[in-house]
């Protein structure tokens, strides 16, 4: 589990991994912080398609 730090906001990434495509919520600072979490969380072998910062509508 990622732990949600002060001034976090959401990130949607879609990212290739093992020959897979795949969408998910990313809770990081900025979008290199994004990356980096991603790599930790799958390895040096991911590739990151595309990351698009979430802005919440109020």
């Amino acid at each position: 589990m990622i732990k949600v730090r002060c001034g976090t906001e959401c990130f949607i990434a879609t990212i290739e991994v093992n020959d897979e495509i795949k969408a998910l919520k990313v809770p990081a600072r900025s979008n290199p912080d994004a990356r980096k979490i991603l790599k930790r969380k799958f390895g040096l072998e991911v590739k990151v398609l595309k990351l698009v910062r979430k802005v919440n509508k109020e």
